[in-house]
Protein backbone atom coordinates (compact mmCIF):
# COMPACT_ATOMS: atom_id res chain seq x y z
CA UNK A 1 0.00 0.00 0.00
CA UNK A 2 1.43 3.49 -1.15
CA UNK A 3 1.78 6.40 1.48
CA UNK A 4 -1.19 7.92 -0.35
CA UNK A 5 -3.48 4.94 -0.42
CA UNK A 6 -2.49 4.54 3.62
CA UNK A 7 -3.49 8.22 4.65
CA UNK A 8 -6.54 7.90 2.56
CA UNK A 9 -7.83 4.62 4.07
CA UNK A 10 -7.01 6.35 7.27
CA UNK A 11 -8.90 9.16 6.52
CA UNK A 12 -11.95 7.41 5.53
CA UNK A 13 -11.74 5.48 8.46
CA UNK A 14 -12.02 8.51 10.63
CA UNK A 15 -14.78 9.83 8.74
CA UNK A 16 -17.08 6.38 9.20
CA UNK A 17 -16.03 6.88 13.37
CA UNK A 18 -17.45 10.77 13.51
CA UNK A 19 -20.92 9.48 11.11
CA UNK A 20 -24.33 8.94 13.66
CA UNK A 21 -24.68 4.85 14.45
CA UNK A 22 -28.14 4.20 14.22
CA UNK A 23 -29.52 3.68 17.77
CA UNK A 24 -29.71 0.33 19.37
CA UNK A 25 -33.15 -1.73 19.60
CA UNK A 26 -34.82 -1.50 23.02
CA UNK A 27 -36.93 -3.00 25.29
CA UNK A 28 -38.44 -0.90 27.73
CA UNK A 29 -40.20 -1.88 30.59
CA UNK A 30 -43.47 0.08 31.51
CA UNK A 31 -43.22 -0.18 35.28
CA UNK A 32 -47.29 -1.01 35.63
CA UNK A 33 -50.05 -1.70 33.06
CA UNK A 34 -51.33 1.92 34.34
CA UNK A 35 -52.06 4.54 31.53
CA UNK A 36 -49.49 7.18 33.07
CA UNK A 37 -46.50 4.22 32.83
CA UNK A 38 -46.90 3.05 29.42
CA UNK A 39 -46.74 6.71 28.16
CA UNK A 40 -44.18 7.06 29.84
CA UNK A 41 -42.59 4.03 28.43
CA UNK A 42 -44.03 5.10 24.74
CA UNK A 43 -41.70 8.67 25.08
CA UNK A 44 -38.73 6.67 25.39
CA UNK A 45 -38.80 5.07 21.99
CA UNK A 46 -35.80 6.19 20.54
CA UNK A 47 -35.08 3.37 17.73
CA UNK A 48 -36.63 0.95 15.39
CA UNK A 49 -37.71 -2.46 16.73
CA UNK A 50 -38.00 -1.82 20.03
CA UNK A 51 -40.74 -3.50 22.23
CA UNK A 52 -42.97 -1.91 24.94
CA UNK A 53 -43.36 -4.35 27.78
CA UNK A 54 -46.61 -3.93 29.16
CA UNK A 55 -46.57 -6.12 32.58
CA UNK A 56 -49.02 -8.03 33.93
CA UNK A 57 -51.65 -6.35 36.19
CA UNK A 58 -55.59 -5.56 35.76
CA UNK A 59 -55.25 -1.55 34.91
CA UNK A 60 -57.87 0.98 34.50
CA UNK A 61 -56.42 3.78 32.18
CA UNK A 62 -57.27 7.69 34.20
CA UNK A 63 -56.12 9.12 30.61
CA UNK A 64 -55.70 9.09 26.57
CA UNK A 65 -52.28 7.45 25.88
CA UNK A 66 -50.87 8.63 22.79
CA UNK A 67 -48.18 7.72 20.63
CA UNK A 68 -46.80 9.32 17.78
CA UNK A 69 -44.92 6.89 15.92
CA UNK A 70 -41.77 7.53 14.77
CA UNK A 71 -39.91 4.08 14.88
CA UNK A 72 -41.26 0.67 14.29
CA UNK A 73 -42.94 -0.05 17.72
CA UNK A 74 -44.40 -3.50 19.42
CA UNK A 75 -46.83 -2.98 22.78
CA UNK A 76 -46.85 -6.28 24.10
CA UNK A 77 -48.74 -7.64 27.49
CA UNK A 78 -48.78 -10.67 29.23
CA UNK A 79 -51.83 -12.30 28.25
CA UNK A 80 -51.67 -15.15 25.69
CA UNK A 81 -54.78 -16.33 23.64
CA UNK A 82 -54.57 -19.87 21.72
CA UNK A 83 -56.71 -21.11 19.05
CA UNK A 84 -57.84 -18.21 17.80
CA UNK A 85 -59.60 -18.90 14.57
CA UNK A 86 -61.42 -21.70 15.87
CA UNK A 87 -64.37 -22.55 18.18
CA UNK A 88 -62.22 -23.77 21.31
CA UNK A 89 -60.20 -20.37 21.65
CA UNK A 90 -59.38 -19.15 25.39
CA UNK A 91 -57.39 -16.63 26.81
CA UNK A 92 -55.52 -15.93 29.70
CA UNK A 93 -55.80 -12.30 31.04
CA UNK A 94 -53.00 -11.83 32.53
CA UNK A 95 -52.31 -7.99 31.07
CA UNK A 96 -56.27 -6.32 31.20
CA UNK A 97 -57.01 -2.87 30.51
CA UNK A 98 -59.91 -0.91 30.97
CA UNK A 99 -60.20 2.30 29.22
CA UNK A 100 -62.55 4.92 27.94
CA UNK A 101 -63.29 6.54 24.25
CA UNK A 102 -59.84 6.45 21.97
CA UNK A 103 -57.95 6.29 25.30
CA UNK A 104 -55.13 4.24 22.97
CA UNK A 105 -54.71 6.88 19.66
CA UNK A 106 -51.44 5.99 17.61
CA UNK A 107 -50.67 8.19 14.77
CA UNK A 108 -48.77 5.85 12.66
CA UNK A 109 -45.74 6.62 10.25
CA UNK A 110 -45.35 5.61 6.63
CA UNK A 111 -42.35 2.79 6.26
CA UNK A 112 -42.81 1.70 10.32
CA UNK A 113 -44.16 -1.30 11.84
CA UNK A 114 -46.92 -0.73 14.71
CA UNK A 115 -47.81 -4.19 16.77
CA UNK A 116 -50.13 -4.24 19.50
CA UNK A 117 -50.31 -7.56 20.83
CA UNK A 118 -50.73 -9.54 24.41
CA UNK A 119 -53.54 -7.22 26.02
CA UNK A 120 -56.56 -8.51 27.48
CA UNK A 121 -58.81 -4.98 26.40
CA UNK A 122 -62.31 -4.13 28.02
CA UNK A 123 -65.15 -1.69 28.74
CA UNK A 124 -64.78 0.52 25.68
CA UNK A 125 -68.02 2.79 26.61
CA UNK A 126 -68.24 4.45 23.43
CA UNK A 127 -69.05 3.64 19.95
CA UNK A 128 -65.81 4.85 18.67
CA UNK A 129 -63.83 2.12 20.34
CA UNK A 130 -61.06 2.20 22.70
CA UNK A 131 -57.87 2.28 20.03
CA UNK A 132 -57.90 5.27 17.07
CA UNK A 133 -55.02 4.34 14.69
CA UNK A 134 -54.22 6.40 12.15
CA UNK A 135 -51.17 7.58 9.48
CA UNK A 136 -49.57 5.86 6.85
CA UNK A 137 -47.79 2.75 7.81
CA UNK A 138 -48.96 -0.52 5.47
CA UNK A 139 -47.52 -2.79 8.36
CA UNK A 140 -49.69 -2.61 11.29
CA UNK A 141 -50.69 -5.90 13.26
CA UNK A 142 -53.10 -6.43 16.06
CA UNK A 143 -52.79 -9.79 17.11
CA UNK A 144 -53.56 -12.35 20.34
CA UNK A 145 -55.46 -9.64 22.39
CA UNK A 146 -58.75 -10.40 24.34
CA UNK A 147 -61.04 -7.91 23.55
CA UNK A 148 -64.35 -8.78 26.51
CA UNK A 149 -67.41 -7.40 26.83
CA UNK A 150 -66.42 -3.94 24.96
CA UNK A 151 -69.39 -1.66 22.61
CA UNK A 152 -66.44 -1.40 20.09
CA UNK A 153 -63.22 -2.09 19.97
CA UNK A 154 -61.13 0.07 17.74
CA UNK A 155 -61.22 2.86 14.64
CA UNK A 156 -58.39 1.96 12.14
CA UNK A 157 -58.39 4.48 9.52
CA UNK A 158 -55.69 4.30 6.87
CA UNK A 159 -53.18 1.98 8.22
CA UNK A 160 -53.03 -1.39 6.31
CA UNK A 161 -51.93 -4.81 7.34
CA UNK A 162 -52.97 -7.54 9.34
CA UNK A 163 -55.42 -8.20 12.75
CA UNK A 164 -55.20 -11.72 13.34
CA UNK A 165 -55.29 -14.22 16.52
CA UNK A 166 -57.85 -12.57 18.66
CA UNK A 167 -60.66 -12.84 20.56
CA UNK A 168 -63.80 -10.90 19.98
CA UNK A 169 -65.70 -12.03 23.04
CA UNK A 170 -68.67 -8.92 22.98
CA UNK A 171 -70.80 -11.79 24.97
CA UNK A 172 -73.91 -9.71 24.96
CA UNK A 173 -76.65 -8.33 22.44
CA UNK A 174 -75.46 -8.29 19.25
CA UNK A 175 -77.28 -5.07 17.90
CA UNK A 176 -74.86 -2.02 18.72
CA UNK A 177 -71.43 -4.12 19.72
CA UNK A 178 -69.19 -3.83 16.84
CA UNK A 179 -65.49 -4.46 16.56
CA UNK A 180 -62.75 -2.72 14.47
CA UNK A 181 -64.06 0.05 12.18
CA UNK A 182 -62.09 0.15 8.91
CA UNK A 183 -61.82 3.16 7.11
CA UNK A 184 -59.05 5.20 4.34
CA UNK A 185 -60.33 8.28 5.07
CA UNK A 186 -56.90 9.80 3.51
CA UNK A 187 -56.34 7.40 0.73
CA UNK A 188 -54.18 8.59 -2.06
CA UNK A 189 -53.99 12.11 0.07
CA UNK A 190 -57.66 13.15 -0.53
CA UNK A 191 -60.52 13.17 2.42
CA UNK A 192 -63.47 11.71 3.47
CA UNK A 193 -62.34 8.48 1.45
CA UNK A 194 -63.16 10.11 -1.89
CA UNK A 195 -59.50 8.83 -2.67
CA UNK A 196 -60.48 5.59 -2.36
CA UNK A 197 -63.07 5.35 -4.36
CA UNK A 198 -61.81 7.60 -7.20
CA UNK A 199 -59.09 4.29 -7.11
CA UNK A 200 -59.88 0.92 -8.46
CA UNK A 201 -60.30 -2.06 -6.07
CA UNK A 202 -56.96 -3.59 -6.22
CA UNK A 203 -58.72 -7.27 -4.84
CA UNK A 204 -55.84 -9.95 -4.32
CA UNK A 205 -53.52 -7.04 -3.46
CA UNK A 206 -51.96 -6.39 0.11
CA UNK A 207 -54.05 -2.87 -0.17
CA UNK A 208 -56.41 -3.96 2.42
CA UNK A 209 -56.12 -4.35 6.25
CA UNK A 210 -56.73 -8.32 6.54
CA UNK A 211 -58.39 -10.17 9.59
CA UNK A 212 -57.59 -13.49 9.51
CA UNK A 213 -57.58 -16.41 12.14
CA UNK A 214 -59.59 -14.95 14.76
CA UNK A 215 -62.78 -15.99 17.14
CA UNK A 216 -65.92 -13.46 17.09
CA UNK A 217 -68.57 -14.09 19.65
CA UNK A 218 -71.86 -12.49 19.32
CA UNK A 219 -71.53 -8.92 17.79
CA UNK A 220 -70.01 -7.88 14.08
CA UNK A 221 -66.17 -8.36 13.98
CA UNK A 222 -65.69 -5.00 11.99
CA UNK A 223 -67.24 -2.16 10.61
CA UNK A 224 -66.52 0.01 7.76
CA UNK A 225 -66.66 3.71 6.23
CA UNK A 226 -64.95 6.62 4.95
CA UNK A 227 -63.83 4.83 2.00
CA UNK A 228 -62.56 1.51 3.65
CA UNK A 229 -61.36 -1.88 2.69
CA UNK A 230 -60.94 -5.06 4.19
CA UNK A 231 -60.23 -8.75 3.67
CA UNK A 232 -62.02 -11.15 6.31
CA UNK A 233 -60.40 -14.64 6.03
CA UNK A 234 -59.87 -17.82 7.68
CA UNK A 235 -62.27 -16.98 11.29
CA UNK A 236 -64.37 -17.86 13.39
CA UNK A 237 -67.89 -16.50 13.72
CA UNK A 238 -70.16 -17.59 17.28
CA UNK A 239 -73.40 -15.89 16.78
CA UNK A 240 -71.54 -12.83 15.08
CA UNK A 241 -71.17 -11.77 12.05
CA UNK A 242 -69.23 -8.60 9.21
CA UNK A 243 -70.61 -5.58 7.94
CA UNK A 244 -70.00 -2.73 5.93
CA UNK A 245 -71.79 1.10 6.12
CA UNK A 246 -73.16 3.58 4.16
CA UNK A 247 -71.90 7.27 3.59
CA UNK A 248 -72.11 9.14 7.04
CA UNK A 249 -72.32 13.22 7.39
CA UNK A 250 -69.56 14.07 4.25
CA UNK A 251 -67.45 10.50 4.49
CA UNK A 252 -68.29 8.09 1.82
CA UNK A 253 -69.54 4.63 2.55
CA UNK A 254 -67.36 1.37 2.40
CA UNK A 255 -65.25 0.86 -0.93
CA UNK A 256 -64.49 -2.96 -0.96
CA UNK A 257 -64.10 -6.07 0.75
CA UNK A 258 -63.56 -10.11 0.49
CA UNK A 259 -64.42 -12.46 2.48
CA UNK A 260 -63.63 -15.96 2.22
CA UNK A 261 -62.57 -19.47 4.02
CA UNK A 262 -64.81 -18.40 7.10
CA UNK A 263 -66.93 -20.56 9.51
CA UNK A 264 -70.64 -18.87 10.46
CA UNK A 265 -72.52 -20.95 13.44
CA UNK A 266 -74.99 -19.60 14.96
CA UNK A 267 -77.12 -21.82 17.84
CA UNK A 268 -80.79 -22.59 17.24
CA UNK A 269 -81.70 -19.52 19.25
CA UNK A 270 -80.17 -16.99 17.52
CA UNK A 271 -80.38 -18.20 13.59
CA UNK A 272 -83.35 -15.87 12.61
CA UNK A 273 -82.41 -12.99 15.16
CA UNK A 274 -82.42 -9.50 13.44
CA UNK A 275 -78.92 -9.24 13.16
CA UNK A 276 -77.60 -13.07 13.45
CA UNK A 277 -79.99 -14.05 10.79
CA UNK A 278 -77.81 -12.83 8.35
CA UNK A 279 -73.81 -13.78 8.16
CA UNK A 280 -72.92 -10.99 6.26
CA UNK A 281 -74.49 -7.38 5.70
CA UNK A 282 -73.38 -5.08 2.87
CA UNK A 283 -74.32 -1.16 1.97
CA UNK A 284 -72.09 0.20 -0.43
CA UNK A 285 -68.90 -0.82 -2.89
CA UNK A 286 -68.15 -4.01 -4.08
CA UNK A 287 -66.44 -7.44 -3.22
CA UNK A 288 -65.51 -11.24 -3.63
CA UNK A 289 -67.71 -13.85 -1.23
CA UNK A 290 -66.48 -17.22 -1.85
CA UNK A 291 -65.71 -20.37 0.53
CA UNK A 292 -67.67 -19.97 3.23
CA UNK A 293 -69.58 -22.26 5.26
CA UNK A 294 -72.60 -20.93 6.86
CA UNK A 295 -75.76 -21.96 8.73
CA UNK A 296 -77.09 -18.48 9.33
CA UNK A 297 -80.54 -18.13 7.31
CA UNK A 298 -79.12 -16.00 5.04
CA UNK A 299 -75.82 -15.81 3.68
CA UNK A 300 -75.58 -12.26 3.15
CA UNK A 301 -77.79 -9.25 2.71
CA UNK A 302 -77.64 -6.23 0.69
CA UNK A 303 -79.19 -2.68 1.71
CA UNK A 304 -79.04 1.13 0.17
CA UNK A 305 -79.73 2.20 3.38
CA UNK A 306 -80.51 5.85 1.59
CA UNK A 307 -83.98 4.24 0.58
CA UNK A 308 -85.03 4.07 4.16
CA UNK A 309 -85.71 7.28 5.96
CA UNK A 310 -85.25 5.66 9.73
CA UNK A 311 -81.35 6.18 8.55
CA UNK A 312 -81.81 9.43 8.28
CA UNK A 313 -81.65 10.18 4.31
CA UNK A 314 -84.29 12.78 3.69
CA UNK A 315 -84.27 15.03 0.56
CA UNK A 316 -81.36 17.63 0.52
CA UNK A 317 -82.72 20.68 1.99
CA UNK A 318 -81.38 24.15 0.69
CA UNK A 319 -79.08 24.22 3.48
CA UNK A 320 -76.73 22.10 1.75
CA UNK A 321 -76.34 24.88 -0.80
CA UNK A 322 -75.96 27.73 1.41
CA UNK A 323 -73.70 25.98 4.05
CA UNK A 324 -74.08 24.47 6.93
CA UNK A 325 -75.66 20.93 5.41
CA UNK A 326 -74.97 17.84 7.08
CA UNK A 327 -76.01 14.15 6.90
CA UNK A 328 -79.30 14.42 4.82
CA UNK A 329 -77.27 16.26 1.61
CA UNK A 330 -76.65 12.96 0.29
CA UNK A 331 -80.34 12.65 -0.68
CA UNK A 332 -82.51 9.87 -0.55
CA UNK A 333 -82.30 7.23 -3.05
CA UNK A 334 -85.20 7.02 -4.43
CA UNK A 335 -87.41 3.58 -4.32
CA UNK A 336 -90.87 4.44 -4.03
CA UNK A 337 -91.20 5.77 -0.13
CA UNK A 338 -90.61 2.21 0.94
CA UNK A 339 -93.34 0.57 -1.47
CA UNK A 340 -90.97 -1.15 -3.26
CA UNK A 341 -92.38 -0.71 -7.50
CA UNK A 342 -93.83 2.52 -7.17
CA UNK A 343 -92.58 4.97 -9.34
CA UNK A 344 -90.54 8.18 -7.82
CA UNK A 345 -89.89 11.28 -10.26
CA UNK A 346 -88.32 14.39 -9.20
CA UNK A 347 -92.36 16.02 -9.11
CA UNK A 348 -92.79 13.54 -5.75
CA UNK A 349 -93.49 15.11 -2.85
CA UNK A 350 -90.52 15.32 -0.36
CA UNK A 351 -88.24 13.48 0.89
CA UNK A 352 -89.13 11.26 -2.14
CA UNK A 353 -87.51 13.22 -4.99
CA UNK A 354 -83.98 11.98 -6.48
CA UNK A 355 -81.15 12.79 -5.16
CA UNK A 356 -78.45 14.58 -8.08
CA UNK A 357 -75.82 12.24 -6.64
CA UNK A 358 -77.89 9.42 -8.27
CA UNK A 359 -77.90 8.65 -11.84
CA UNK A 360 -81.86 7.81 -11.76
CA UNK A 361 -81.76 6.10 -15.00
CA UNK A 362 -85.61 4.56 -13.56
CA UNK A 363 -88.22 5.43 -11.32
CA UNK A 364 -85.95 4.05 -8.49
CA UNK A 365 -82.94 6.18 -9.30
CA UNK A 366 -80.53 3.62 -10.59
CA UNK A 367 -77.65 3.18 -10.42
CA UNK A 368 -77.47 4.87 -6.66
CA UNK A 369 -74.20 6.39 -5.76
CA UNK A 370 -72.08 4.14 -4.11
CA UNK A 371 -74.76 1.52 -4.42
CA UNK A 372 -73.85 -2.47 -3.89
CA UNK A 373 -72.20 -3.51 -7.30
CA UNK A 374 -70.62 -0.06 -7.95
CA UNK A 375 -66.78 0.77 -8.06
CA UNK A 376 -63.75 3.58 -9.03
CA UNK A 377 -65.61 6.84 -9.89
CA UNK A 378 -64.85 10.30 -10.36
CA UNK A 379 -63.10 12.54 -7.35
CA UNK A 380 -65.18 14.66 -5.35
CA UNK A 381 -64.41 18.32 -4.99
CA UNK A 382 -62.32 18.81 -1.51
CA UNK A 383 -64.81 20.52 0.42
CA UNK A 384 -67.19 19.32 3.38
CA UNK A 385 -70.79 19.87 3.28
CA UNK A 386 -70.36 23.08 5.37
CA UNK A 387 -68.81 24.70 2.51
CA UNK A 388 -70.71 26.55 -0.28
CA UNK A 389 -67.49 26.05 -2.54
CA UNK A 390 -68.35 21.87 -2.62
CA UNK A 391 -72.11 23.13 -3.98
CA UNK A 392 -70.79 25.55 -6.68
CA UNK A 393 -68.01 22.87 -7.88
CA UNK A 394 -71.45 21.42 -10.11
CA UNK A 395 -72.33 19.25 -7.35
CA UNK A 396 -74.68 17.29 -7.26
CA UNK A 397 -74.19 15.11 -10.05
CA UNK A 398 -73.59 11.10 -10.80
CA UNK A 399 -69.68 10.49 -10.47
CA UNK A 400 -69.81 7.60 -12.58
CA UNK A 401 -69.15 4.60 -10.35
CA UNK A 402 -68.61 1.95 -12.86
CA UNK A 403 -70.16 -1.20 -12.59
CA UNK A 404 -68.05 -3.52 -10.30
CA UNK A 405 -70.78 -6.62 -9.31
CA UNK A 406 -70.47 -8.37 -6.36
CA UNK A 407 -68.87 -12.23 -6.89
CA UNK A 408 -70.63 -14.98 -4.81
CA UNK A 409 -69.27 -18.82 -5.18
CA UNK A 410 -68.37 -22.22 -3.91
CA UNK A 411 -69.99 -21.26 -0.02
CA UNK A 412 -71.12 -24.09 1.68
CA UNK A 413 -74.49 -22.48 2.73
CA UNK A 414 -77.01 -24.55 4.88
CA UNK A 415 -79.34 -22.30 6.56
CA UNK A 416 -81.58 -24.38 9.43
CA UNK A 417 -84.90 -23.22 7.59
CA UNK A 418 -85.30 -21.17 3.97
CA UNK A 419 -82.92 -20.57 1.80
CA UNK A 420 -82.04 -17.34 1.39
CA UNK A 421 -78.95 -16.61 0.09
CA UNK A 422 -78.61 -13.53 -0.51
CA UNK A 423 -80.96 -10.89 0.67
CA UNK A 424 -82.00 -7.52 -0.02
CA UNK A 425 -84.38 -5.96 2.33
CA UNK A 426 -83.84 -2.22 2.17
CA UNK A 427 -83.19 -0.79 -1.43
CA UNK A 428 -84.02 -4.18 -3.36
CA UNK A 429 -84.97 -2.53 -6.75
CA UNK A 430 -81.74 -1.07 -6.96
CA UNK A 431 -79.50 -4.52 -6.45
CA UNK A 432 -80.54 -6.94 -9.16
CA UNK A 433 -79.09 -10.44 -9.43
CA UNK A 434 -77.24 -10.98 -12.69
CA UNK A 435 -76.00 -6.85 -13.15
CA UNK A 436 -75.23 -6.02 -9.85
CA UNK A 437 -74.32 -9.19 -8.18
CA UNK A 438 -73.71 -12.62 -9.21
CA UNK A 439 -73.64 -16.19 -8.03
CA UNK A 440 -72.75 -19.95 -8.38
CA UNK A 441 -76.65 -21.03 -7.72
CA UNK A 442 -77.67 -20.46 -11.72
CA UNK A 443 -75.12 -22.77 -13.56
CA UNK A 444 -74.54 -20.48 -17.03
CA UNK A 445 -75.89 -17.16 -16.00
CA UNK A 446 -73.87 -16.51 -13.21
CA UNK A 447 -70.53 -17.58 -11.78
CA UNK A 448 -69.19 -20.95 -13.15
CA UNK A 449 -66.58 -23.21 -11.37
CA UNK A 450 -64.52 -25.77 -13.01
CA UNK A 451 -60.76 -26.41 -14.05
CA UNK A 452 -60.94 -24.71 -17.56
CA UNK A 453 -62.55 -21.89 -19.31
CA UNK A 454 -65.83 -22.06 -21.37
CA UNK A 455 -66.00 -21.46 -24.45
CA UNK A 456 -68.71 -19.03 -24.36
CA UNK A 457 -69.40 -16.56 -21.46
CA UNK A 458 -71.61 -12.75 -21.36
CA UNK A 459 -69.83 -9.76 -20.61
CA UNK A 460 -69.68 -9.30 -16.54
CA UNK A 461 -70.18 -13.01 -15.61
CA UNK A 462 -67.32 -14.71 -13.64
CA UNK A 463 -65.74 -18.23 -13.49
CA UNK A 464 -64.09 -19.59 -10.63
CA UNK A 465 -60.78 -21.92 -11.55
CA UNK A 466 -61.01 -24.48 -9.02
CA UNK A 467 -57.27 -25.86 -9.55
CA UNK A 468 -55.54 -22.46 -10.00
CA UNK A 469 -57.35 -20.59 -7.34
CA UNK A 470 -58.59 -17.84 -10.02
CA UNK A 471 -61.52 -15.88 -10.38
CA UNK A 472 -62.19 -14.85 -14.48
CA UNK A 473 -64.40 -12.21 -16.08
CA UNK A 474 -65.82 -12.29 -18.70
CA UNK A 475 -64.92 -8.71 -20.43
CA UNK A 476 -66.55 -9.16 -23.48
CA UNK A 477 -68.65 -11.79 -25.14
CA UNK A 478 -66.61 -14.82 -25.07
CA UNK A 479 -63.70 -13.32 -23.87
CA UNK A 480 -62.06 -14.35 -20.46
CA UNK A 481 -59.59 -12.43 -18.17
CA UNK A 482 -58.07 -12.98 -14.94
CA UNK A 483 -59.52 -10.84 -12.63
CA UNK A 484 -58.75 -12.18 -8.75
CA UNK A 485 -55.81 -14.83 -7.09
CA UNK A 486 -55.80 -14.19 -3.31
CA UNK A 487 -53.52 -12.67 -1.08
CA UNK A 488 -50.77 -15.08 -0.03
CA UNK A 489 -51.86 -16.43 3.34
CA UNK A 490 -51.03 -16.23 5.90
CA UNK A 491 -50.45 -12.47 5.42
CA UNK A 492 -46.58 -11.87 5.39
CA UNK A 493 -46.73 -10.15 8.53
CA UNK A 494 -47.89 -12.98 10.56
CA UNK A 495 -44.42 -14.83 11.74
CA UNK A 496 -44.17 -17.75 14.34
CA UNK A 497 -46.50 -20.17 15.75
CA UNK A 498 -48.91 -18.20 16.55
CA UNK A 499 -47.91 -17.35 20.12
CA UNK A 500 -46.57 -13.64 21.25
CA UNK A 501 -43.12 -12.86 20.51
CA UNK A 502 -40.22 -13.06 22.55
CA UNK A 503 -38.48 -9.97 23.59
CA UNK A 504 -35.46 -9.17 21.67
CA UNK A 505 -32.08 -10.03 23.13
CA UNK A 506 -28.95 -8.30 22.72
CA UNK A 507 -30.70 -4.91 22.84
CA UNK A 508 -30.49 -1.94 25.16
CA UNK A 509 -33.15 -2.31 28.17
CA UNK A 510 -34.77 0.83 29.58
CA UNK A 511 -37.01 0.24 32.76
CA UNK A 512 -39.65 3.22 33.64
Amino acid sequence: MTKASALRYLWFALLLCLLPHGAHAQTINAATCNSTDVQSALNSVKADGTTVIVPAGSCTWSGVVTYNQAFSTTIQGQSTCTNAGTANVSCSDITTITGGDSYLTIATASGKMMRITGITWQVGPTFNGLFRITGGTQSLRIDHNHFYHMQAVAIVDGPLGVIDHNFFDFNTSQSVFNGVRVGNGRWNGYNWGDGSWADTSQFGSSKFLFFEDNTAYMGFINDCNDGGRFVIRHNYFHNAAMQGHEMESRMQGCRAWEAYANTFFADSNQQSGADTSSAMLFRTGTGLLWGNTVNYQTLVNFNNDRSDTSHGFTAPSAACITGGGAFNCWGYACNGGGSVGTSCTAGSSLPFSPSGFDRNTDQFGYPATQQIGRGKGDLFPQFDFNSPSFWSAGEPRWHNNQLEPVYLWSNNFTPPFGSSYVGSPIGASLIQQNRDWYYDYNGATGVRTGTSLPSTCAPLQAFWNSSTNTLFQCATANTWSAYYQPFTYPHPLVVGTGTPPTPPTNVQVIVQ
